[in-house]
């Protein structure tokens, strides 16, 4: 039997879908730069930590698959005036 208890938790594990995704950044060249990504990232909905690594070229994201997308991250710092594309992980 399906009980609305097993409805309502199943609702709230699919919408905190928690990931990881690893992004190459490029044109970060000073920690102004590395900033700057960071801060466009955090101040988007869903992103619950930001990890730049300016040397590697390479930002780590942990964010709420339900919330927001790879796709708008990327897109996020473009607009901050850098390249990027999703990279393999680490």
């Amino acid at each position: 039997m399906f009980l609305f208890a097993d409805c309502a938790r199943f609702f709230y594990l699919v919408s905190t879908l928690m990931m990881t995704c690893d992004l190459s950044v490029l044109g970060m060249k000073c920690d102004g730069c590395s900033n700057t990504v960071h801060r466009a990232l955090t101040s988007m909905a869903g992103v619950s930590s930001v990890d730049v690594q300016r040397l590697d070229n390479r930002v780590t994201v942990h964010f709420d698959a339900a919330a927001t997308s790879v796709a708008a991250m990327i897109a996020r710092i473009e607009k901050a005036g850098f390249t990027a594309q999703s990279a393999p992980s680490a």
